[in-house]
C-alpha cells in the first residue's frame, strides 16, 4: 500500500520514533548521492518541517544537478523512503526468516535424513532488489555443494503484501523444468506442517533435477584456484568488483578508466588487481599459509585502523594518496563483501573520497596491462564458468617493478588545491594543458609567492601520481656533475659513472627504464650553460654520446625515445616523450635564463603566475579561507599593507600568509592588543629580503614615506635603521 501511495508512505515516516529518526539521520551525514537526498528529507522531517512529496522531488532534482550523471535515473521517491522505513524492522525480519529456515531444514532432515541444505546466502529480505526495497521477501533450500540458487532446484518460500507461494521453485539459471508451487492468500495463511508436507511431496522432483541435471562447480583452473579456494568465493568476489563498478559509473567494460590486472606478490600468491584511474582501489589474493582469500582495499586513513589486519604501508607503490590521507590495507574478505558491515559502508564513502579526488582522470595508466578476460567474468556472468575453469595465461601478470605511469595528456587539470581568481585559474590550467599536450616543458614564471612551487607540485600529481616525479632547487654551484653525471670512486677506488638529476629521471633505482618528471626550482638561480651542458641537445630532440664509459667500456648514451630501439643497453638512457621538466623562475632576478640558447628556450613555455590585480579586503578573506584562517581582524590592515607593497615590488600572497600568521601567533600568545601588533619585526622577517637589488631612490620612497602613511605600523624608527643599515641608505 505504501508503494501504491507516497503520501501515505511519507507520513508513516514522519510519525517513526524521532530517536530512531535522529540516528538514521546522523548516519547518512556526510553521504552523497541517494544517501544525501536521504539526509535531507531526514533533516527536514526533524526540523518540524511539513515536508511534502513535491518538496522531496525538488530536494531530489537539486542534489541530483550536483553530479555529471543522472544519480537518480532508476530511484522513485518509494525507493528513496524505503529505507527509512524498512530499516527500523530489517533485523527483525532477517532474524524470523532465519529462524524459519533453520526449522525447516531441521524438520525436513528428520523427515528425509539425505538432505543436505545450504546454511548461507539463503534468505533474501525486503532489501534484496539492489537497495531499491520491494514487497517480496523469500528463503530458498537447496543443495549444500551448488553455489547458488539460481543454478538449482530450491524448495521455496515466497511472501509479498498479497500471498505466500511454497514448493518447488527452479533457478533461473536453468531451464526446461516447471516450477510446482501452492499459493495461499493474507487470510488464509499455511501452517508449518503444511509447508514441509509439500516440501516432501516435491522432495523427488528436487532431487532428480539437481542430481542429472545439474553442472556442479567448474574446477578453478590458475589463477583463480590460487586466489579463491572455491569456486563460490570467486563467484561473490566478481559480483562484489560489479557493485564496485556500478558506484563508480562503470558500465561499459571497455571504459578505459579502469583496468583490472594479475601480479605476483611476496606474501601472497597471485592476485587480481582493480584499478581506478591511477591507483589501485581493490585487491584480491590467496594467501600462502592458510589458502584464504584476502582483500587488500583503499580505505580513507582515519577509518583505516578500524579495518586493517596487520597496518598498512603508506609508501605502497599503488598508493597515490599519500597527502589525502587514503592508504591500502588488506581486510576480512567476508565483512568487506558483507553490504551490512561497516568496514563494505567505509570502503564505498572512500570510492566516493577517490571518485571526487580523480575526477579529473579519464584513463587509468594500468590499461596497457588491462586482461579483459577479468572484465568479462564481471560484466558477463554467464561466462565466468568458462573462464574460471580455463584460465589466464601467467605471461600476461604485469611486472610490478617495471611499471611507469603512461601519462594522459587529455586529462582535466584541477586546481582545487590553490586558490587563484577564476580567471585567473582558467587561463593558467588552459596554458598548461595544452603546452604539456604540445610536448613543451614548462617554466612558471612570477613574483615571489604566487604559489610557483605549490603549482609545479599539484601539475606533477595530477598527471604523473605522487611517486613519478622529484623536486629539486637549483644553485649557482650547479654543474654537469651535478645534472648528467661524472666519475666517482667506489670502495675499492676504482672509479665508476654516477648519474646525476637528470638521467636519474630516466632509470630506476634496479636500472629498469622509468619516466620521472623533474621540478625544477628557481631556475634562475643556476647557470644555465654550466649546470645544462649536453642536455641542450638532448631537450631538442638530438641523440647525445658523452665523454664517460660504463663499466663495459661503452660510451654515455642520451637517447629521444623516438630514436631508442627495441632493446635498450645497461649505458643507454632514453627520454621518454611524455618526460616533461616543469620549473618555476623568480622574476625578480632572471637574468641568467637569456643565457639559454634559443634551441633549448623553444622547448619551454613561459606561464606567468601572477598576483591579483585589484588588493582588497575581499580577495584577503578568500585567501584566508583557502588557508583555514576564520580570523579576519587583520584583513583591513593587512590589505592595506600589502598594496603599499606592491607598489614598491610585488609581493605574492604566500608572504602575506607568513605576516599574517606571525602577528595572529604572537596576538594568541601574548594577548596583545591589536592596535600595539608587532608589525615592524613581521616587515623586517617577511618583506625586506624581496627587496633585495631595488634602487635607493625606490627604497627610500618606501621606508621613509609610504610606510610612515599606515598608523598601525610601530616602531618605525627600527624599520628605517634596519633599512639603513641592511641596504646602505643614505636617509630620506
Amino acid at each position: 500500500s505504501y508503494k501504491e501511495d507516497d503520501d501515505k508512505f511519507l507520513n508513516k515516516i514522519r510519525n517513526m520514533d524521532t530517536d530512531y529518526l535522529k540516528e538514521l539521520r546522523e548516519d547518512y551525514r556526510g553521504e552523497k548521492k541517494i544517501k544525501e537526498i536521504r539526509f535531507e528529507i531526514l533533516d527536514r522531517i526533524l526540523s518540524g518541517d511539513d515536508l511534502t512529496i513535491t518538496e522531496i522531488e525538488e530536494i531530489t532534482d537539486d542534489i541530483n544537478d550536483k553530479y555529471d550523471t543522472d544519480i537518480t535515473k532508476s530511484w522513485e521517491t518509494f525507493n528513496i523512503l524505503f529505507y527509512l522505513y524498512y530499516s527500523s524492522f530489517r533485523n527483525q525480519v532477517d532474524y524470523i526468516l532465519n529462524e524459519i529456515h533453520n526449522m525447516l531444514r531441521e524438520k525436513l532432515k528428520e523427515e528425509i535424513p539425505e538432505s543436505r541444505f545450504k546454511v548461507d546466502d539463503v534468505i533474501k529480505d525486503f532489501y534484496w532488489n539492489r537497495g531499491f526495497g520491494s514487497d517480496r521477501c523469500w528463503l530458498a533450500l537447496y543443495p549444500e555443494d551448488i553455489d547458488s540458487h539460481k543454478k538449482s532446484a530450491q524448495l521455496l518460500i515466497s511472501m509479498n503484501g498479497e500471498k505466500i507461494d511454497f514448493g518447488l521453485f527452479i533457478g533461473g539459471d536453468l531451464s526446461g523444468f516447471d516450477p510446482d508451487l501452492n499459493s495461499s492468500k493474507l487470510n488464509n495463511l499455511p501452517d508449518f506442517k503444511t509447508v514441509v508436507d509439500k516440501f516432501k511431496a516435491v522432495y523427488p522432483q528436487y532431487k532428480e533435477i539437481n542430481d542429472k541435471n545439474i553442472i556442479r562447480p567448474v574446477v578453478l583452473a590458475d589463477p583463480f584456484k590460487t586466489i579463491f579456494n572455491d569456486y563460490s568465493i570467486a563467484d561473490q568476489a566478481m559480483d562484489f568488483i560489479k557493485s564496485v563498478c556500478e558506484h563508480l559509473d562503470i558500465n561499459d567494460p571497455d571504459n578505459p578508466i579502469y583496468s583490472f590486472t594479475l601480479r605476483e606478490h611476496t606474501s601472497v600468491r597471485k592476485g587480481i588487481h582493480f584499478n581506478y584511474t591511477n591507483a589501485l582501489i581493490l585487491g584480491f589474493y590467496g594467501e600462502i599459509n592458510t589458502d584464504e582469500t584476502m582483500a587488500r582495499i583503499a580505505l580513507l586513513k582515519d577509518e583505516a585502523e578500524d579495518f586493517c589486519l596487520g597496518g598498512y604501508n603508506e609508501d605502497d607503490l599503488f598508493n597515490h594518496f599519500k597527502e589525502e590521507e587514503v592508504v591500502l590495507c588488506y581486510v576480512s574478505f567476508d565483512e568487506l563483501i558483507n553490504q551490512d558491515s561497516e568496514l563494505h559502508k567505509a570502503y564505498f564513502k572512500t570510492l566516493d573520497f577517490i571518485k571526487d579526488y580523480n575526477s579529473s582522470y579519464n584513463s587509468t595508466p594500468y590499461r596497457n596491462y588491462h586482461i579483459e578476460e577479468i572484465a568479462n567474468a564481471v560484466f558477463k556472468p554467464d561466462t565466468r564458468d568458462e573462464i574460471f575453469s580455463t584460465g589466464i595465461d601467467d605471461e600476461i601478470i604485469d611486472p610490478v617493478n617495471n611499471f611507469e605511469p603512461v601519462i594522459d595528456f587529455n586529462i582535466k587539470l584541477e586546481l582545487n588545491n590553490l586558490h587563484f581568481p577564476e580567471a585567473e585559474k582558467s587561463r593558467l590550467i588552459n596554458q598548461i594543458r595544452i603546452n604539456l599536450k604540445q610536448g613543451k616543458h614548462i617554466i612558471l614564471t612570477g613574483p615571489p609567492g604566487t604559489g610557483k612551487s605549490k603549482l609545479a607540485k599539484e601539475i606533477c600529481k595530477q598527471y604523473v601520481g605522487e611517486k613519478y616525479f622529484k623536486m629539486v632547487t637549483a644553485t649557482s654551484d650547479w654543474s654537469t656533475f651535478d645534472t648528467i653525471g661524472g666519475y666517482r670512486p667506489d670502495k675499492d677506488n676504482q672509479l665508476y659513472f654516477s648519474s646525476g638529476i637528470f638521467l636519474d629521471c630516466f632509470k630506476s633505482d634496479d636500472l629498469e627504464l622509468a619516466n620521472n618528471w623533474l621540478i625544477i626550482d628557481e631556475i634562475n638561480r643556476a647557470d644555465i650553460d654550466k649546470a645544462f651542458g649536453p642536455l641542450f641537445s638532448a631537450l631538442t630532440g638530438d641523440s647525445i654520446k658523452l665523454s664517460f664509459k660504463d663499466s663495459q667500456g661503452k660510451s654515455i648514451e642520451i637517447i629521444p625515445e623516438e630514436e631508442s630501439g627495441e632493446a635498450i643497453e645497461s649505458h643507454q638512457y632514453i627520454i621518454p616523450e611524455d618526460w616533461r621538466i616543469i620549473a618555476t623562475m623568480n622574476t625578480f632576478d632572471k637574468t641568467s635564463l637569456y643565457e639559454m640558447s634559443y634551441a633549448f628556450m623553444r622547448r619551454f613555455a613561459f606561464i606567468p603566475v601572477v598576483i591579483p590585480d585589484k588588493i582588497n579586503d575581499d580577495l584577503l578573506k578568500e585567501y584566508l579561507d583557502c588557508w583555514n584562517i576564520d580570523d579576519y581582524s587583520l584583513v583591513n590592515q593587512l590589505s592595506e599593507l600589502w598594496e603599499v607593497i606592491n607598489e614598491t615590488r610585488p609581493i605574492g600572497p604566500a608572504i602575506v600568509e607568513d605576516i599574517y600568521q606571525f602577528l595572529l601567533e604572537q596576538n594568541g600568545d601574548s594577548g596583545i592588543e591589536k592596535a600595539q601588533l608587532d608589525y615592524t619585526s613581521a616587515i623586517i622577517n617577511y618583506v625586506l629580503p624581496q627587496f633585495e637589488g631595488l634602487p635607493q631612490e625606490e627604497l627610500n620612497k618606501f621606508f621613509y614615506n609610504r610606510l610612515e602613511e599606515l598608523d598601525f605600523i610601530n616602531d618605525l624608527d627600527v624599520i628605517q635603521r634596519f633599512a639603513n643599515d641592511y641596504f646602505h641608505l643614505g636617509g630620506s
